[in-house]
């Protein structure tokens, strides 16, 4: 019989025990919260648990993967621009598009019941982010050239979320996470997500930075960056107990660095797809591949993502700007507004797959096999949200039930982060 505690123990058997005791803080505080740390889960269910054998179109390319309400959010991209875009494509690959709108699907009908939405609340914003995502086939499926798909970010949603982002300054962000130790130099304060590194690990990194420099599209001018400091960045929910590191980057092209010059990039371990692997696995090109991905799913791509090896891992890498932003569920309260943003999800969600299907059939496929059948097809994809929504809340009921059992296989003492 299947249980969610083993296998959440099996696959996270020999991560960074610091970063799984805060994962097991992060997951015990909802469903939702459960919901993001076990994609290998969901992975499992679909392709061979008790959900795989749910109907699935056959239309299939590249997929997001781990797709959830907190994966959108604002940022700052190459462009200059802040813009509202999917933000994590860490478990992308090649699978049935379907998948991605499961996965997206389940998240709204946990975030509507957390907000407290009734039923009915979250069956319509379910059925509207299917809607929202075949109205955008319909309208964009012609589409030939990206600039095409640039018009989404101007609706009227998109742009008060754009105007509530406003710009933050980086000099704050950055005043906030470091200190001046001397006349151009800069360290990572001491604080809870940053811990310090061992020489051996910052000597690796530093040798590690021109392959990282190499892999970076060059308008980044990031041939002349200097390393200032490195630290251990605890971060997310999923990705927690995978190696993550904070790079604090200067320009290096001035006489005395500034703050204004600082960079904050992340290096993050990339692991295949739990699509592909159920069993935490990182094949040689996975990160190249992750950033690959990244750019054909984005119309304005965020700055600094490139790749690396590091002590034979490897890693992606991205900037953590000030504009960086989730979306949270628990600010959508009024149930007419996260279903509006329920619309925006899946509207987002067929541009993503359309752009990372330009010259082929992708996704353009789905309308073909499900013509006459189109509220069928709806119908089953919220039937699945709300099947699997309640399928995590037994989950967590086991884990919760199992709270001392995990703590002490993975060597946690408390339950706080």
């Amino acid at each position: 019989m299947r249980s969610a505690v083993d296998q959440i123990l099996a696959f996270n058997r020999g991560f960074d025990k610091p970063s799984l005791a805060r994962k097991l803080s992060r997951m015990s505080e909802s469903a939702f919260a459960f919901y993001r740390g076990t994609f290998h889960l969901f992975a499992f269910d679909i392709e061979e648990g008790p959900f795989r054998d749910w109907r699935t179109w056959p239309a299939a390319g590249a997929m997001i993967g781990d797709l959830h309400t907190e994966n959108f959010g604002t940022f700052r991209a190459v462009s200059g621009d802040i813009v509202y875009d999917i933000n994590d494509f860490d478990e992308t690959t090649s699978a049935p598009y379907e998948y991605d709108l499961r996965r997206l699907g389940a998240s709204l009908s946990l975030a509507a019941f957390d907000n407290g939405h009734p039923l009915g609340q979250s069956v319509d914003c379910v059925e509207r982010c299917v809607r929202g995502y075949l109205g955008v086939l319909t309208t964009l499926a012609s589409a030939k050239t990206r600039h095409d798909f640039a018009a989404l970010k101007d609706r009227k949603e998109v742009r008060a979320i754009l105007t509530d982002a406003k710009e933050k300054s980086r000099v704050a962000m950055m005043k906030d996470l470091a200190e001046e130790t001397a006349p151009g130099r800069f360290s990572f304060k001491a604080c809870d997500h940053f811990t310090p590194l061992e020489k051996r690990v910052r000597d690796e990194i530093g040798q590690a930075i021109p392959q990282f420099i190499k892999s970076l599209d060059q308008s980044h001018h990031a041939d002349k960056f200097t390393l200032q400091d490195a630290a251990f960045r605890f971060a997310g929910c999923g990705s927690l107990g995978r190696q993550r590191y904070a790079l604090l980057f200067g320009k290096g092209d001035a006489k005395v660095e500034t703050w204004d010059s600082l960079r904050l990039i992340e290096w993050k371990d990339s692991l295949d797809s739990s699509i592909d692997a159920r069993a935490p696995h990182a094949s040689p090109n996975r990160a190249k591949q992750v950033v690959a991905n990244t750019l054909a799913f984005q119309v304005d791509a965020k700055r600094y993502l490139g790749y690396v090896t590091l002590d034979g891992r490897p890693m992606q890498s991205r900037e953590i700007g000030a504009n960086d932003a989730r979306f949270s569920h628990k600010l959508f309260r009024d149930p007419e507004k996260f279903a509006r943003a329920a619309k925006i999800f899946g509207e987002i969600t067929g541009r993503a797959h359309l752009l990372a299907s330009l010259g082929a059939g992708g996704p353009r496929d789905i309308l073909k096999q499900i013509k006459g059948k189109e509220d069928r097809w709806v119908s089953r994809l919220v039937a699945f949200a709300l099947a699997y929504a309640h399928q995590t809340y037994d989950d967590y009921e086991e884990f919760t039930a199992r709270k001392a059992e995990i703590a002490k296989a993975w060597g946690v003492r408390t339950m706080t982060a």
